[in-house]
Protein backbone atom coordinates (compact mmCIF):
# COMPACT_ATOMS: atom_id res chain seq x y z
CA UNK A 1 0.00 0.00 0.00
CA UNK A 2 1.20 3.52 -0.84
CA UNK A 3 0.14 7.22 0.74
CA UNK A 4 1.66 9.72 -0.61
CA UNK A 5 1.22 13.66 -0.49
CA UNK A 6 2.39 16.45 -2.98
CA UNK A 7 2.14 19.87 -4.37
CA UNK A 8 3.14 21.59 -7.93
CA UNK A 9 5.06 24.34 -6.80
CA UNK A 10 5.63 26.80 -9.86
CA UNK A 11 8.42 28.94 -7.76
CA UNK A 12 10.35 26.24 -6.91
CA UNK A 13 12.73 24.46 -9.61
CA UNK A 14 14.24 21.44 -8.87
CA UNK A 15 16.52 19.25 -11.14
CA UNK A 16 14.47 17.03 -13.93
CA UNK A 17 16.04 13.80 -12.05
CA UNK A 18 14.25 12.96 -8.96
CA UNK A 19 15.84 13.65 -5.47
CA UNK A 20 14.35 11.38 -2.74
CA UNK A 21 15.38 11.85 1.15
CA UNK A 22 14.74 9.38 4.14
CA UNK A 23 12.24 10.61 6.36
CA UNK A 24 11.16 7.95 8.87
CA UNK A 25 10.61 4.18 9.30
CA UNK A 26 8.28 2.57 11.90
CA UNK A 27 8.32 0.90 13.89
CA UNK A 28 11.91 -0.46 14.12
CA UNK A 29 11.48 -4.08 15.16
CA UNK A 30 9.38 -6.40 14.35
CA UNK A 31 8.32 -10.12 15.22
CA UNK A 32 8.22 -13.16 12.69
CA UNK A 33 5.66 -14.57 15.16
CA UNK A 34 3.21 -11.10 14.92
CA UNK A 35 0.56 -13.30 12.62
CA UNK A 36 -1.58 -9.73 12.09
CA UNK A 37 1.89 -8.62 9.98
CA UNK A 38 1.62 -11.42 8.48
CA UNK A 39 -1.99 -11.78 7.18
CA UNK A 40 -2.81 -7.97 6.49
CA UNK A 41 0.57 -8.06 4.48
CA UNK A 42 1.74 -4.55 6.51
CA UNK A 43 4.54 -5.06 8.70
CA UNK A 44 6.11 -1.53 8.80
CA UNK A 45 6.35 1.41 7.02
CA UNK A 46 8.59 3.43 5.38
CA UNK A 47 8.09 7.39 4.69
CA UNK A 48 10.62 9.45 2.60
CA UNK A 49 10.42 12.55 0.81
CA UNK A 50 10.24 13.61 -3.17
CA UNK A 51 11.13 16.62 -5.38
CA UNK A 52 10.70 16.05 -9.19
CA UNK A 53 11.80 19.07 -11.82
CA UNK A 54 9.05 18.10 -14.27
CA UNK A 55 6.70 16.54 -12.28
CA UNK A 56 6.89 12.95 -14.21
CA UNK A 57 6.40 10.49 -11.49
CA UNK A 58 3.62 8.05 -11.29
CA UNK A 59 2.10 6.52 -14.05
CA UNK A 60 -1.57 6.08 -15.12
CA UNK A 61 -1.42 2.67 -16.49
CA UNK A 62 -1.52 0.19 -13.93
CA UNK A 63 0.15 -2.39 -15.57
CA UNK A 64 3.11 -0.27 -16.33
CA UNK A 65 6.91 -0.77 -15.01
CA UNK A 66 7.43 -0.22 -11.79
CA UNK A 67 8.57 2.89 -10.49
CA UNK A 68 9.94 2.92 -6.60
CA UNK A 69 12.83 0.04 -6.02
CA UNK A 70 13.68 -1.03 -2.45
CA UNK A 71 16.07 -3.78 -1.73
CA UNK A 72 16.22 -5.64 1.28
CA UNK A 73 20.28 -5.58 2.13
CA UNK A 74 20.87 -8.73 4.30
CA UNK A 75 24.26 -10.21 3.09
CA UNK A 76 22.58 -13.87 2.99
CA UNK A 77 20.03 -12.91 0.30
CA UNK A 78 18.79 -14.77 -2.15
CA UNK A 79 17.07 -17.21 0.29
CA UNK A 80 15.83 -20.31 -1.05
CA UNK A 81 14.06 -23.20 0.73
CA UNK A 82 10.95 -23.76 -0.50
CA UNK A 83 8.29 -23.15 -0.03
CA UNK A 84 10.06 -19.65 0.52
CA UNK A 85 12.11 -18.24 -1.85
CA UNK A 86 12.97 -14.25 -1.32
CA UNK A 87 15.11 -12.14 -3.37
CA UNK A 88 15.03 -8.94 -1.08
CA UNK A 89 13.84 -7.23 -4.12
CA UNK A 90 10.62 -4.70 -3.67
CA UNK A 91 9.19 -3.43 -6.74
CA UNK A 92 6.20 -0.75 -6.30
CA UNK A 93 4.37 1.41 -8.29
CA UNK A 94 2.92 4.91 -8.13
CA UNK A 95 -0.68 4.37 -8.84
CA UNK A 96 -1.21 7.91 -10.48
CA UNK A 97 0.69 10.33 -12.16
CA UNK A 98 1.36 13.14 -9.87
CA UNK A 99 1.12 15.61 -12.00
CA UNK A 100 -0.75 15.44 -15.72
CA UNK A 101 0.99 13.88 -18.88
CA UNK A 102 1.08 17.43 -20.67
CA UNK A 103 2.17 19.67 -17.54
CA UNK A 104 6.14 20.24 -17.15
CA UNK A 105 6.10 21.35 -13.26
CA UNK A 106 8.27 20.73 -10.34
CA UNK A 107 6.51 18.77 -7.46
CA UNK A 108 7.23 17.25 -4.10
CA UNK A 109 6.18 15.67 -1.27
CA UNK A 110 6.45 12.84 0.69
CA UNK A 111 5.40 8.89 0.35
CA UNK A 112 4.71 6.45 2.75
CA UNK A 113 5.02 2.94 1.79
CA UNK A 114 3.37 -0.02 3.85
CA UNK A 115 5.81 -2.44 3.41
CA UNK A 116 4.92 -6.55 3.54
CA UNK A 117 5.96 -9.27 5.14
CA UNK A 118 9.88 -10.48 4.78
CA UNK A 119 11.34 -13.45 5.95
CA UNK A 120 13.03 -13.67 8.70
CA UNK A 121 16.33 -16.08 7.34
CA UNK A 122 17.94 -15.86 10.66
CA UNK A 123 16.99 -19.18 12.25
CA UNK A 124 19.60 -19.68 15.38
CA UNK A 125 16.54 -18.14 17.58
CA UNK A 126 18.95 -14.70 17.14
CA UNK A 127 17.27 -11.18 15.48
CA UNK A 128 17.93 -10.71 12.18
CA UNK A 129 19.11 -7.19 11.34
CA UNK A 130 18.27 -5.60 7.76
CA UNK A 131 18.54 -2.22 5.93
CA UNK A 132 16.98 -1.20 2.83
CA UNK A 133 18.02 0.55 0.10
CA UNK A 134 15.32 2.74 -2.21
CA UNK A 135 15.45 4.43 -5.38
CA UNK A 136 12.76 5.84 -7.55
CA UNK A 137 12.35 6.00 -11.74
CA UNK A 138 10.80 9.20 -13.48
CA UNK A 139 8.48 8.18 -16.56
CA UNK A 140 11.81 9.78 -18.51
CA UNK A 141 14.14 6.84 -16.68
CA UNK A 142 15.89 9.36 -14.72
CA UNK A 143 16.87 7.50 -11.52
CA UNK A 144 16.93 8.74 -8.58
CA UNK A 145 19.66 9.29 -5.63
CA UNK A 146 19.50 5.72 -3.24
CA UNK A 147 18.99 6.36 0.34
CA UNK A 148 19.22 3.69 3.14
CA UNK A 149 16.77 3.56 5.75
CA UNK A 150 18.03 2.59 9.17
CA UNK A 151 18.84 -1.07 10.79
CA UNK A 152 15.37 -2.83 11.15
CA UNK A 153 15.29 -5.72 13.74
CA UNK A 154 13.32 -8.60 12.77
CA UNK A 155 13.00 -10.99 15.59
CA UNK A 156 12.38 -14.75 15.49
Amino acid sequence: MLLFTGCSTPEAVFPVIPRIEFVEMKPRAISSKDTLCFIQNQCFSITFRFEDGDGDLGTNNFSGPPNIFITDNRPNLPYNNPPIYYNGKLNFRLPRSLTPETRNQSIQGTITIAMPYIPIINFFDEPDTTTFSIYIVDRSGNKSNTITTPPLVIYP
